[in-house]
């Protein structure tokens, strides 16, 4: 059986673009989102280095576009914002959302949507299953016991 490395690939996007920021709380933090838009990132430029040809549709690239202002836009209202450090997380977080556009269009074609959708699905079963095999989180109603922190954000998605 021979290794289909762009379906692969899409799959492995999608998985690890759901999986890996739901295993950090959810993605929910700042902390996570770096290493989100770094991954993701990564991604992009391995893809574009390593495909024979990268077609990118004009609405792919008009999404891209669009997503890439409201970052500069973003980044430049923490000249008038009244709290610099937030303004500085929500540029964060929206290169998470940039990269995630590039990673796809850079990585994914028509004939691999089905597996990166995959992937993603499979990333939820995972933390889901996961996070059901750790019991009830702290403060639910059906709790019996708070000994350890519960995985909130997977909990919060599931409750």
């Amino acid at each position: 059986m021979r290794l289909q490395l762009p379906r692969l690939s899409a799959a492995l996007i999608g998985a690890g673009a759901v999986g890996l920021p739901a295993f950090e709380q959810g993605g929910y933090f700042p902390p996570a989102w770096g290493r989100s838009a770094l991954g993701l990132l990564f991604a992009a430029g391995i893809a574009i280095n390593f495909r024979r040809r990268v077609q990118l549709p004009r609405l792919g690239l008009a999404l891209l576009g669009g997503l890439t202002l409201v970052l500069l836009w973003t980044a430049l209202s923490s000249v008038w914002s009244a709290s610099a450090p937030r303004t500085v997380d929500e540029v964060e977080r929206t290169i998470v959302y940039v990269a995630a556009v590039a990673a796809v269009l850079a990585a994914v074609s028509p004939a691999t949507h089905a597996h990166l959708l995959g992937g993603a699905f499979a990333a939820i079963v995972a933390v889901s299953a996961w996070a059901l095999a750790q019991g009830q989180p702290a403060g639910h109603p059906l709790a019996g016991s708070n000994e350890r922190p519960p995985f909130v954000a997977t909990w919060a998605a599931i409750v």
